[in-house]
C-alpha cells in the first residue's frame, strides 16, 4: 500500500506542478486584461473638427449620388490573393493599421468609388509622407482612384466637385476603374 500512496502523492505534485502554474498565469493574465479594459474611454467624436468641417461640405457636393464612409482602413478596401502564409499576413499587416479618410461607394452596390485624404501638417513628416506614398501606390495598384485635399477653414463646393472629376478622369466615364 505504501507504494500506491508514493504514486499518489507523486501524481498530485505533478499535477499541481503543471496545473498550478498555468491557472496563476491565467489569473495575471485576466487582472492584466481587467486593468487594460479599464483603461478605455469612448472618443467625443469619430472624425476630428477639420474632417467634420470637410464631411459637411463634401455631403451636399456629392448629395445622394455615392454613399459617404468615413474612416475606412486600406484592410477593409483591399485583399490579398495567392500568397502563401507568411506572405499573407506581411501583407496584411502593412493595411490593417492605416485607414483613408472618406470613402465614396456607389450607393446601390457600395463598390468603392473615390477615396479621400484630407492632408494637415502632419503630411509633411517623413513617416507619413513614406506612409502617403504607400497608400498612393496601392490604391493606385488596384485601381481606386485617389483625391488628397489639403486642410483649410472652409470649402467651396464647385472647387470640391471640380476635384472630384479631376481625380476620376482617369477612369473610364467616371466608372469604376477594373
Amino acid at each position: 500500500m505504501p507504494d500506491i500512496e508514493f504514486w499518489l502523492i507523486a501524481l498530485g505534485v505533478l499535477v499541481l506542478g503543471i496545473v498550478l502554474p498555468q491557472l496563476l498565469s491565467r489569473l495575471r493574465v485576466s487582472r492584466q486584461e481587467a486593468a487594460l479594459m479599464k483603461s478605455y474611454t469612448l472618443k467625443e467624436a469619430v472624425l476630428t473638427a477639420a474632417e467634420q468641417k470637410f464631411l459637411a461640405a463634401l455631403k451636399p457636393v456629392v448629395g445622394e449620388r455615392f454613399t459617404i464612409f468615413a474612416m475606412v482602413r486600406l484592410a477593409d478596401l483591399v485583399e490579398t490573393k495567392n500568397l502563401n502564409r507568411s506572405t499573407y499576413f506581411s501583407a496584411l499587416g502593412k493595411v490593417t493599421q492605416k485607414h483613408i479618410d472618406f470613402l465614396l461607394c456607389q450607393p446601390d452596390t457600395f463598390a468603392p468609388f473615390l477615396a479621400i485624404e484630407l492632408d494637415d501638417r502632419s503630411h509633411q513628416w517623413r513617416d507619413r509622407r513614406e506612409r502617403d506614398e504607400f497608400v498612393d501606390e496601392l490604391l493606385a495598384r488596384v485601381g481606386l482612384p485617389l483625391m488628397r485635399v489639403k486642410v483649410a477653414g472652409s470649402y467651396e463646393p464647385e472647387t470640391l466637385k471640380q476635384q472630384i472629376v479631376e481625380a476620376i478622369r482617369p477612369s473610364r466615364n467616371g466608372e469604376r476603374r477594373p
